[in-house]
């Protein structure tokens, strides 16, 4: 267990979610996403789930009273070469307080430490379909 620190704020992210991440890096893993929710008390994350089929994988996850992050892997042909990429992402969900969305964006900087590193971001999307 870790703790990551931005500008004072902590977020305590789990083993497990740290393995998850782990795998959806390896080549030798089919895993391609993984995902997590921020808990109530706002400093710590709590893996949902892992697995394949990307990101309509993962957006079959979410739910509209919660806050999560997730690390999806997408692989792209292009011409002769294959080029992996890895995307983070958070969703808030639409059924959340004002209250608690003006708080979530003080831990953003702490969890996108514990995904780093990554080549694109998909930020505070809101509905399923957007991920």
């Amino acid at each position: 267990d870790t703790m990551q620190t931005l500008r004072s704020v902590k977020v305590h992210a789990p083993a497990e979610l740290k393995a998850a991440l782990s795998d959806v890096r390896s080549d030798a893993s089919p895993t391609d996403w993984a995902l997590c929710a921020l808990e109530p008390d706002g400093s710590s994350l709590r893996l949902v789930g892992k697995g394949e089929g990307g990101a309509e994988a993962l957006a079959a996850q979410l739910s509209d009273d919660a806050v999560f992050y997730g690390l999806v892997r997408r692989t792209d042909q292009i011409d002769k070469s294959t080029t992996i990429k890895f995307v983070f992402l958070s969703f808030i969900g639409s059924a959340l307080s004002t209250m608690k969305r003006a708080k979530v964006s003080t831990v953003k900087g702490a969890v996108s430490e514990v995904f780093a590193p990554f080549h694109a971001e998909l930020m505070s999307a809101t509905e399923p379909s957007e991920v």
